[in-house]
């Protein structure tokens, strides 16, 4: 007879037999599995730099912040990124703030071949624009698909709308865009993949 207990994220294996119950024993506690359609990845860091000399002193804050999520629902993809780079020092002349948002759907239709759209908002304070934002839609080809390595292309067309920074008329720019994308992935080992 063969129970198995499951307590905090490790497995524990017990074993009755006639002859007596065996103490608990671990076995391979990174095995318990979640059935996900989705993917999470974040990444945050803050730097603090401070600094003296006989000129005087210096403080600079540094923010970076990442988010990816994709989900999957039958033949529908969703994807949001989002990027935030922020650096403050004593002048003015040494910020950067850069904020980026995108969001994706894609449909499937076929095993290789799928649609997409998209939308991104960008708004960087050393650009001379204020924000842009552009959409675009296409389609995407998986050229290699198994379980170690994979390769999608992209390419797409759509409009991009700019505003100006610090325009009297607050100018806007509106164009056409095209777009080519490549994303690979290579699975080093189970726990390490190059994206």
């Amino acid at each position: 007879m063969q129970k198995i207990l499951i307590l905090v994220g490790s497995i524990f294996v017990m074993h009755s037999a006639y002859a007596g119950v065996l103490e608990p024993k671990r076995t391979d506690p990174g095995a318990i599995k979640v059935d996900k359609n989705f993917r999470l990845e974040t990444d945050l860091g803050y730097l603090v730099n401070n600094s003296s000399s006989k000129n005087g002193s210096s403080k600079q804050d540094n923010l970076t912040d990442h988010i990816l999520f994709q989900k999957k629902s039958g033949d529908w993809g969703q994807e949001l990124i989002a990027d935030v780079v922020s650096t403050h020092g004593n002048s003015s002349d040494q910020n950067i703030e850069r904020y980026y948002v995108s969001g994706k759907i894609l449909h499937r239709g076929e095993n290789i071949v799928y649609r997409f759209g998209k939308i991104t908002a960008e708004k960087d304070l050393t650009s001379i624009f204020d924000h842009q934002i552009t959409t675009s839609m296409g389609w995407g080809i998986d050229v290699l698909k198994s379980d170690d390595v994979s390769l999608s292309l992209e390419m797409g067309g759509g409009y991009r709308y700019s505003r100006m920074k610090d325009s009297e008329d607050e100018k806007a720019t509106h164009e056409g865009t095209g777009m080519l994308a490549g994303f690979y992935t290579y699975k080093i080992s189970p726990d390490i993949k190059f994206n």
